[in-house]
C-alpha cells in the first residue's frame, strides 16, 4: 500500500492483493483474512490510506480475483517445447531440460525464441506454480537456478552482430532477487552489438554512477519485479538524475507479482523513463533500440 501510495495509484495495491489473495487461497486461507486484517488499520494510517484500502477491499469482496491461467497454455512447437522443459526441471534433470533447449536450437529455433518462448514463459509458469502451492520455495529455486545455469552455457550460441560503440549497464535494485529477466535483455541488446555491463543487485548508486562515467554509459538498465520494489528503482534514477549524467533510463523487469502481463507503464512514467520488459522492451531489443521514448 505504500508504495501504491507513493505512485498515486490503487492498481499497485490491488495487483498486490490479487498476487496475496491466489497466494492465501491455495493454502486454504480465505480472503476474508485479508479483508479482515486492512480493516484492522490504526485509524491515522487508515484515514490517509482510505481511498487504496477501498480499493483494494472491493476487489476483494466483489469477486474482481480470479485465478491465473497457465502460461504455457497453446498448440504451437514453442509451446511444447516449453512444457517439456518445465517438465524436465520439476523432475530435477537440469542435463533433460539442457539436451532440450540445444535440440531445439539445432533444428532451427531462434535463440530469441529459445529466450522467450520457453526460458521467460516457463520462469512465470514456475512462479504460478509456486503461487498456487503447487510446487515448493525448494523446487522454484532449483528450476531458477537450472534456467540460469542453461542460459550461461548457451552464450556460444549467441550471434553476436558488430560493434555498434553502444554500452548499457544493467543492475536489479537491492534486494531484487529475480534476476533472469535482465539477463536475458543484457544478452539480447549484446546481440545486437552493444557492450553490456551486468552488475547485479546490491550494487550501491554511487558505485553505478562511476560505472556510467567510466564506461560512458548510453543506458541504464534497472530491473524489479515486485510491488516494493518501485521506491528502491526510484532512489536509483534521481541518485543518477542529480549527478546530471546523460544517460536513457529503462526499466528492464518491472512485472507486479499476481499478473500475467507487466504493470502499465503510466504508473512508473514518474520515474522518468520507463518501459516495461515483457513487451515494450522486447519490441525495442528486436528494433536495435530505435524507439523515440528512449
Amino acid at each position: 500500500m505504500a508504495e501504491a501510495r507513493r505512485a498515486s495509484d490503487a492498481g499497485l495495491f490491488v495487483a498486490y492483493l490479487r498476487w496475496a489473495t491466489g497466494l492465501l487461497e491455495s493454502r486454504n486461507i480465505g480472503r476474508e483474512h485479508l479483508v479482515t486484517n486492512a480493516r484492522r488499520l490504526p485509524e491515522g494510517k487508515a484515514e490517509l490510506a482510505a481511498h487504496f484500502l477501498q480499493g483494494g477491499i472491493d476487489a476483494l469482496t466483489q469477486g474482481q480475483i480470479t485465478a491465473q491461467a497457465s502460461h504455457l497454455d497453446g498448440d504451437a512447437p514453442i509451446d511444447g517445447l516449453a512444457r517439456a522443459y518445465l517438465a524436465a526441471l520439476l523432475r530435477m534433470d537440469r542435463a533433460s531440460a539442457y539436451s532440450l533447449a540445444i535440440r531445439a536450437l539445432d533444428e532451427g529455433v531462434s535463440i530469441r525464441d529459445l529466450y522467450l518462448g520457453v526460458f521467460e514463459r516457463v520462469q512465470y509458469e514456475i512462479g504460478r506454480l509456486w503461487q498456487t502451492n503447487a510446487i515448493s520455495v525448494g523446487q522454484e529455486h532449483y528450476c531458477t537456478a537450472a534456467t540460469q545455469s542453461i542460459i550461461a552455457k548457451l552464450y556460444d550460441y549467441l550471434t553476436i552482430a558488430e560493434p555498434c560503440n553502444k554500452t548499457v549497464v544493467a543492475t536489479c535494485v537491492s534486494g531484487e532477487l529475480h534476476e533472469i529477466g535482465l539477463r536475458i535483455v543484457c544478452d539480447f541488446l549484446e546481440m545486437e552489438g552493444w557492450t553490456s555491463i551486468y552488475v547485479g543487485a546490491n550494487t550501491p548508486a554511487a558505485d553505478i554512477i562511476r560505472l556510467i562515467v567510466r564506461e560512458k554509459t548510453d543506458v541504464l538498465a534497472i530491473s524489479a519485479t515486485m510491488t516494493f520494489h518501485v521506491q528502491r528503482v526510484r532512489e536509483i534514477i534521481d541518485a543518477v538524475r542529480k549527478s546530471m549524467l546523460q544517460v536513457k533510463i529503462i526499466g528492464a523487469a518491472v512485472r507486479v507479482a499476481g499478473l500475467s502481463s507487466p504493470y502499465p507503464v503510466e504508473v512508473l512514467t514518474r520515474l522518468h523513463y520507463f518501459l516495461s520488459y515483457e513487451h515494450d522492451l522486447a519490441a525495442a531489443i528486436y528494433a536495435r533500440f530505435d524507439v523515440t521514448v528512449l
